[in-house]
């Protein structure tokens, strides 16, 4: 396949535009109805002073990664997150990123793990 020519739709295509269009363009909109912050602002926040944020190491080692080290309880962590920052909207995306991480997983488990010679050309 060169640059020019599409990839075949794939499940993880599907899963990924349905989780958009049917999860997280109504949560937006909601939200956008409700006249809260956007959930990925297109600019700065003028009146934010700064976005960084002092984190509390706590309990957690530098090493943890949340959920274990697996795709679905990472999901799960985020998920329990959103869900104590009353992110109704993005916790209903943790079934949809499910499906969808079995399914990239899924076509992952399927390639040959060959890559194209111009893709090399292009950096």
């Amino acid at each position: 396949m060169n640059s020019i020519e599409k990839a075949p739709e794939t499940a993880a295509d599907r899963l990924a535009r349905a989780l958009f269009d049917t999860v997280l363009v109504p949560a937006a909109e909601a939200r956008r109805a409700e006249h809260r912050a956007e959930f990925f602002p297109l600019a700065p926040d003028p009146a934010a002073a700064s976005y960084f944020e002092n984190l509390d190491r706590g309990a957690r080692g530098e090493t943890d990664f949340p959920g274990g080290g697996e795709v679905e309880g990472l999901i799960n962590a985020l998920a329990d997150y959103w869900r104590a920052q009353g992110e109704a909207g993005l916790v209903a995306l943790a079934p949809g990123l499910k499906s969808l991480a079995r399914a990239l997983g899924e076509e992952g488990a399927e390639g040959d793990g060959s890559v194209d010679p111009y893709c090399y050309t292009m950096f």
